[in-house]
């Protein structure tokens, strides 16, 4: 996070996460304020905290809503208020099952292919 808007594939990085698990910040928006980012920013937070409409363009719902913290009622409904740690964990979780059998397919082909590299060496100048 302190890499925030000094790094470009650092920014690009967390805009891209923000988007995808519609998240802001590691536990939530006030994670920005701790960054150089903040200081040099008229924002509380990136753009990318708040909902969008249009993925390509990061397009917010209604970005005055969005940044107008003070009415905390409608926060949730223009604004990503949960942090990318609960959502990924919440991914993982949702998925569970298909990584772990990604994960033996792997391990499955990875041993396929030991094996038949041990039968190759094996068989390496037996030309009787």
């Amino acid at each position: 996070m302190e890499d925030y808007g000094n790094v470009k594939y650092v920014t690009d990085a967390w805009n891209e996460a923000q988007l995808i698990f519609e998240c802001c910040g590691v536990y939530g928006y006030e994670d920005y304020q701790e960054t150089s980012w903040f200081e040099s920013s008229p924002l509380a937070y990136p753009v990318t905290c708040c909902k969008i409409v249009n993925y390509k363009s990061a397009t917010p719902v209604d970005p005055e809503k969005c940044y107008e913290m003070e009415n905390v009622d409608w926060a949730g409904k223009y604004m990503n208020t949960r942090g990318c740690i609960n959502q990924f964990q919440s991914w993982v979780h949702d998925n569970v099952y298909i990584l772990g059998g990604v994960s033996i397919g792997v391990a499955c082909l990875q041993l396929f292919g030991m094996i038949f590299a041990i039968c190759l060496c094996r068989n390496i100048g037996d030309d009787d």
